[in-house]
């Protein structure tokens, strides 16, 4: 099931993350997440925003630059301190679909209507790992170098996955009682 279920709410919540980055563009990500925190924003929310919104917004760029592959999983650590990892399906995560669905909106719309400026945009989306991680290999390896290439999946630190099971549970026990059947 996605989560967030509410795309509203999830679409705010991403939009926020882009408002607070464009007007502070030097913010680093602790203090984005006690922004989002101080906003009302569950700390578990918080981290996934701070990593999935950059993340989306690069990659319709990535895929411009040549890449094919990208990741659709992400990894957390399973537990405070422990070395293993849970690998977790972006397609659940609304935060995640709800800004990639808006920024492929956003390029497909005149630049002259784009509700944001490029700079803002650039701003929020330096921060993405795989745009990162793309660069470096047409740095090292040529324009090629994305054409086939495979793209290892997000890591996210500061939270883990017994926290964002955690977390979802809390969100399915709201359901109302006719839904107890619903994951």
């Amino acid at each position: 099931m996605m989560y967030p279920s509410d795309h509203a709410l999830a679409l705010a919540r991403v939009l926020r993350v882009i408002e607070i980055i464009a007007n502070r563009p030097d913010i680093s990500n602790e203090e984005l997440v006690e922004q989002l925190v101080s906003d009302g924003i569950d700390p578990v929310d918080a981290h996934l925003l701070m990593a999935f919104v950059p993340t989306a917004l690069s990659y319709p760029i990535v895929v411009s630059m040549g890449a094919s592959n990208l990741p659709w999983y992400y990894t957390v650590g399973k537990r405070p301190g422990s070395r293993r990892l849970v690998l977790l399906p972006l397609k659940e995560e609304h935060y995640f679909t709800a800004a990639l669905q808006w920024v492929t909106e956003l390029l497909a719309m005149d630049p002259a209507a784009r509700p944001i400026t490029l700079e803002a945009f650039n701003a929020v989306v330096v921060r993405s790992p795989v745009l990162d991680a793309a660069n470096g290999m047409i740095e090292n390896y040529g324009r090629d170098a994305l054409r086939g290439g495979v793209f290892a999946p997000l890591v996210i630190c500061g939270v883990t996955a017994e926290e964002i099971e955690a977390s979802r549970r809390a969100f399915r026990s709201k359901r109302r009682w006719w839904q107890f059947w619903r994951r």
